[in-house]
């Protein structure tokens, strides 16, 4: 079975041969131990270890092999780039309805279905699937989204549902990587820098919009009194099993407001960040959650008591504005994850702008969590939790000054440092900062 995250040996340069930890072809070992990758004499950290596999990483096979069932698609004059495994590609083409947390808002979700098996083939500015059923051809410049979706590659093209591609024997990071390299290069040659990948490829950074005027009081939302109790037995639970495994510090600023709604910050280094957040803050926080997550019915069930908010990783979603603003206005906060994905390697990834334009848009106070930890007991790429300490650091609600006239660019690295100081606890970004007090 492929590796998620050890794509490519460093020691041999080959492609997906880490099984078990150890190289099938160089038999180099790989180990885990404390946040760090062993191998032989060398330690690495996962950061690392991935800028070690990026530049190993060739976008050109040296030799391309076509199956002979392929042959009839590839001309001697069109040699493809580089040809993938077997893979599965699907589409989001289903579409589920889903009723949020008191009924709120109703929205439908989309949900993936195969369409074809076959594999990916690399031209210069194209790629195609082909599959058992037809060829899929993609143009490079009709592509608006890359990412990785749990241990799926996705990316989005103009006016097409979302599509995702399963690799059997391959790593999905690797081809994010790759599709990343490629992209940049694309448009490189049209003398354009790609600055952001997902929810959408952009080129120029976002721009803040008229902002919101205050929110609207309305009446606050009670859960019936079954939910109540269904959710209290679910965290405490929850504590329980979480203690047992890695014992949590929350430290900071605690507990949360209840006075006023606010917007919790969170990055995000594990599948369990919301949940150690819904059981050791002892808040009822609607979390924004990728709409993949709601495809299963049980899912869906405890998203719903969850309050968790549908929204669309591949593109800019002007609904999930409403649903949020409709959660802060019957004084629930909301819960996000600016980073948009989960980290690879531990280290907080770039925030999006959709998020700071957001945080602009609403002007309510913010509240900072800083997770630590999480990602040496529990990566991305690793099925199962291991043993360690979870450090939860509660930061003082702030609201942005977001009519001082500073860019966005100069708050969104604001923000990064609310959440990852830089080193010596002093920011290098001086300005004010307006009172948290919110006023509906």
């Amino acid at each position: 079975m492929k590796h998620p995250f050890l794509f490519i040996c460093p020691v041999c340069g080959a492609e997906d041969s880490i099984q078990n930890n150890r190289c099938s072809v160089c038999h180099t070992e790989y180990r885990w131990v404390e946040g760090r990758f062993y191998s032989g004499n060398e330690v690495l950290t996962p950061r690392e270890m991935l800028h070690r596999m990026e530049a190993a990483l060739p976008l050109w096979q040296k030799q391309v092999e076509i199956p002979e069932r392929l042959a009839k698609y590839v001309f001697p004059e069109k040699m493809p780039w580089r040809v993938s495994q077997e893979a599965i590609l699907r589409q989001a083409r289903q579409r589920i309805p889903f009723r949020g947390f008191a009924g709120l808002f109703r929205r439908e979700v989309e949900t993936p279905r195969k369409i074809d098996r076959g594999v990916l083939l690399f031209f210069e500015e194209e790629f195609r699937f082909v599959g058992e059923q037809q060829v899929h051809q993609f143009p490079l410049s009709e592509v608006t989204c890359v990412t990785t979706n749990s241990h799926y590659f996705e990316f989005k093209l103009k006016h097409r549902p979302v599509y995702q591609i399963e690799f059997q024997k391959e790593s999905a990071l690797k081809y994010e990587l790759l599709f990343k390299r490629w992209l940049r290069e694309f448009y490189r040659k049209q003398n354009r820098e790609v600055v952001e990948f997902q929810p959408v490829l952009r080129w120029e950074p976002a721009v803040c919009h008229k902002l919101s005027a205050s929110l609207k009081e309305a009446p606050s939302v009670r859960a019936p009194f079954w939910e109540r109790m269904l959710v209290r037995s679910i965290l405490a639970l929850l504590r329980h099993l979480v203690r047992w495994r890695f014992p949590v510090q929350v430290r900071g600023i605690t507990p949360l407001p209840r006075e006023y709604p606010f917007i919790l910050l969170v990055n995000h280094q594990s599948i369990i960040d919301p949940f150690l957040i819904l059981a050791f803050l002892d808040a009822r926080i609607a979390f924004l959650t990728k709409s993949t997550s709601f495809v299963n019915p049980l899912a869906r069930f405890f998203l719903k008591i969850g309050r968790g908010i549908p929204t669309t990783r591949y593109q800019t979603d002007p609904t999930v504005y409403h649903h949020v603003r409709q959660a802060l206005e019957r004084n629930i906060p909301v819960g996000i994850f600016p980073e948009g994905e989960r980290c690879w390697d531990g280290e907080m990834q770039r925030f999006k702008m959709n998020v700071v334009r957001l945080l602009c848009y609403f002007a309510v106070p913010v509240v900072p969590v800083t997770l630590q930890g999480v990602y040496r007991v529990w990566p991305r790429w690793k099925s199962l939790p291991e043993k360690g300490k979870v450090i939860m650091q509660v930061g003082a609600p702030f609201c942005l000054n977001h009519r001082a006239g500073f860019t966005l660019q100069q708050l969104q690295e604001f923000l990064e440092e609310q959440i990852n100081p830089p080193k010596g606890g002093k920011s290098q970004i001086k300005f004010q900062i307006s009172n948290p007090k919110f006023q509906m």
